[in-house]
């Protein structure tokens, strides 16, 4: 990792939703709610946004990343090349496409997640 710009203020910690696609429907979740302006169905190509993730950590010196969505466990392509640019990664997922109870889902990432957090309803 690149020492960050000095001009630029630096955010140790950030989090991004890769994907506003899910496998369930909450009724707590933002995602299904009216006026939400994101589509599923437009989401931002796998290597546009891990070279995007990575010039933002460069930038700014963000060491920690919380990966939402959705369920960001959808987007396993994301998750396996972005959690190489943070040194601390945490997942926020409804738990249902975790490797126990989903093991093709997500082939094992090259560092090991901080956590990961399962909301309960």
């Amino acid at each position: 990792m690149t020492q960050p710009d000095p001009g630029l203020p630096r955010y140790p910690a950030a989090m991004v939703n890769i994907t506003n696609r899910c496998n369930l429907r909450c009724r707590h979740c933002f995602v299904y709610r009216e006026g939400n302006p994101n589509r599923p169905a437009e989401e931002m190509e796998t290597a546009t946004m891990v070279k995007k993730l990575a010039e933002l950590q460069q930038r700014h010196g963000i060491m920690a990343m919380l990966w939402m969505g959705g369920e960001p466990l959808l987007r396993p392509d994301v998750l396996r090349e972005g959690v190489k640019i943070f040194q601390q990664n945490n997942i926020t997922t409804n738990g249902t496409q975790v490797p126990a109870a989903n093991p093709v889902m997500m082939r094992p990432i090259s560092r090991p997640l901080a956590s990961c957090a399962v909301p309960i309803t």
